[in-house]
């Protein structure tokens, strides 16, 4: 059961973490196509730096939890 739980989360963190990655490309573009007053433009940035280090976590997070249970990276 315990082996499950954590597959379903490896599943998860994945899964939230290839979806983030997906929008970070739109967001950026948006940015770059996209004529903003200084205000929007720095909330965009804002909002990108931080989904950014939402990935970087999720793949901390994914990375321990592969060597939890003794799964080679590939």
């Amino acid at each position: 059961w315990s082996s499950d739980v954590c597959s379903s989360d490896l599943r998860i963190l994945h899964g939230r973490r290839s979806w983030l990655e997906e929008h970070l490309e739109l967001w950026r573009t948006g940015l770059q196509e996209r004529e903003m007053d200084p205000y929007s433009r720095r909330m965009q940035e804002h909002g990108i730096a931080t989904t950014e280090r939402e990935v970087e976590w999720l793949s901390q997070l994914i990375e321990e939890e592969m060597k939890e249970e003794g799964v080679e990276r590939k």
